[in-house]
């Protein structure tokens, strides 16, 4: 699993059910074998910190997040606010050396270091995943790293939602249609393995 969300959350969502896990877009990583790989946090994010939580105070619809590596100011519900998010980040970027990663309908400032790219990479650099085809799917932009190192490692990314340009090999539609996809290679997995 390769995730924007931190390890802990995504351990929260999952009950604990994955033990390779990637989060905060790359920083974090965790191998099969339980060791934990991160860097320390930038002592930027402090200011970035004090800048996004005083913007969402002024906007209420923004939703303010901290990742420890880094901090994240949504505007889902206050699509109005994105440019002066986006201006907010790009500001604090230049001047604290906070690596700037956009969303969907979301800005981050994150310790400078491996990207989702990178993560993919190094699990399929290790057992039990060397050797394997890595397929990535995924629905945003910050997905793009790891379609492409996907590619490189001689496998493919899925986009989920609305084709734009990408890096991925094929697209879904939706989330029901991944889990349809899954469903149906799930099965003629199992059908192989009973048949051979």
């Amino acid at each position: 699993m390769v995730s924007g969300r931190s390890i802990a959350d995504v351990d929260r969502i999952l009950d604990g059910a994955v033990r390779a896990v990637s989060g905060v877009h790359g920083l974090e990583r965790r191998g099969p074998d339980g060791r934990l790989w991160r860097p320390d946090p930038h002592p930027g994010l402090s200011t970035a910190r004090e800048a996004f939580r005083a913007l969402a105070a002024a906007e209420p619809a923004l939703r303010f997040e901290d990742k420890d590596l880094s901090v994240a100011l949504h505007f889902r519900q206050a699509p109005s606010a994105g440019e002066a998010v986006r201006d907010l980040g790009a500001r604090l970027a230049a001047a604290t050396g906070l690596r700037r990663q956009d969303g969907d309908c979301v800005v981050e400032l994150r310790t400078p270091g491996p990207n989702k790219g990178d993560a993919l990479a190094a699990f399929m650099a290790e057992p039990p995943f060397a050797g394997a085809t890595p397929v990535f799917i995924g629905d945003d932009l910050t997905d793009e790293d790891a379609f492409a190192a996907a590619a490189r490692a001689r496998g493919f990314g899925v986009l989920v939602g609305t084709l734009r340009e990408t890096a991925a090999a094929w697209n879904l539609r939706d989330v029901p249609a991944v889990m349809d996809c899954l469903d149906r290679l799930s099965a003629g997995r199992q059908t192989a393995s009973t048949t051979s």
